[in-house]
């Protein structure tokens, strides 16, 4: 008599999935749709500098790390240079 022999019906149907899969399927499903359209209203009412720095954390999960060098540098155009005069000279 062999061991550990074939049970007819025994285990999972053909196509069922585990509790924990629904699970992720589920947040899946919310991350995709209800989640996303939160995010982009929230993004929509930050300022400049707090959209860039949420904007770029978001970014590094879906694009390389220059992709998002590339866009902190288009989010800030501005540059600031100061002219000082007569400085004191450092000994």
């Amino acid at each position: 008599m062999t061991h550990g022999g074939k049970r007819l019906n025994a285990g999972r149907k053909v196509g069922s999935i585990s509790s924990k899969t629904e699970d992720w399927i589920n947040l899946k499903d919310f991350i995709i749709n209800e989640g996303a359209e939160r995010y982009t209203k929230y993004l929509k009412s930050l300022n400049d500098k707090d959209f860039a720095d949420r904007y770029e954390a978001i970014l590094n999960y879906f694009k390389p790390k220059h992709a998002s060098a590339q866009v902190q540098n288009e989010i800030s155009k501005e540059t600031i240079i100061r002219v000082v005069r007569d400085a004191p000279k450092i000994k």
